[in-house]
């Protein structure tokens, strides 16, 4: 679903992150941008209706060839600089699900978790995460947003019950 506004301002992240950001063939929910080692980023806002928030965007960051590199750390600062655009805006909520395609799942909850606090130190935002166990597969999810959103109690109340209803 193409947006008609942009979800993040490319002019805001473009001024502090280390690596050029785009829009992917013109569309405003799919940015882009290639590191200095030549990989390829496609960071995703998948607008999620799944606990009834109007705002709320899945986001999903993918490597676009795979080429699984060495650590980057302009890659975590270009991330960041467009998570944290996107939450300026208070009724954002951002959710996400650790990818289970390769059994690095927890990994990706850690990392993500680092970043969190690394990045949170002002505890402009909240963050819940929820595991859930599957027949064995465990998924690893979590909403951000800010702490001054206007449905922030509602907001917890909603995960909290969702993510009970789904470890039953």
């Amino acid at each position: 679903m193409e947006l008609d506004y942009e979800i993040v301002s490319l002019s805001r992240v473009n001024s502090v992150a280390p690596y050029q950001v785009s829009y992917l063939s013109n569309k405003s929910e799919v940015l882009y941008f290639s590191t200095s080692k030549g990989l390829e980023y496609a960071v995703t806002f998948v607008l999620d209706k799944t606990l009834g928030f109007i705002d709320m965007y899945q986001l999903v960051i993918e490597e676009i060839h795979q080429s699984r590199a060495k650590y980057d750390i302009s890659v975590e600062k270009t991330l960041i600089a467009i998570i944290e655009d996107f939450l300026m805006n208070d009724s954002h909520i951002l959710a996400f699900v650790c990818d289970t395609s390769d059994s690095r799942e927890a990994a990706r909850h850690s990392l993500f978790n680092r970043w969190f606090l690394k990045y949170n130190k002002n505890s402009f935002y909240h963050k819940m995460d929820g595991i859930i166990n599957a027949e064995g597969n465990m998924y690893y999810s979590s909403l951000i947003f800010n702490r001054n959103h206007p449905q922030c109690e509602t907001i917890k109340s909603v995960y909290i019950d969702f993510i009970g209803e789904l470890q039953k």
